[in-house]
């Protein structure tokens, strides 16, 4: 049985899912969209070992902007 958790990421959607046979992946959706077919899975592919410190890279920048426009 897969372990599966979607986490919103703006108006994208970020999917894990977790087996023990094709390990962990995940997948970019954009459940918004109008037209069904442009809803995802944008992106997909299994999850690289530093794809935790792109995504605190990634915040760290975000917040960075954010701050020096406050």
């Amino acid at each position: 049985m897969a372990d599966v958790t979607s986490l919103p990421l703006a108006h994208f959607e970020l999917t894990f899912r977790s087996t023990e046979q094709d390990g962990f992946w995940f997948g970019l959706s954009f459940p918004q969209a109008q037209r069904p077919k442009d809803r995802g899975p944008l992106a997909s592919g299994p999850v690289p070992d530093d794809l935790p410190a792109q995504l605190r890279a990634m915040a760290d920048h975000i917040e960075g902007v954010q701050n020096e426009r406050s």
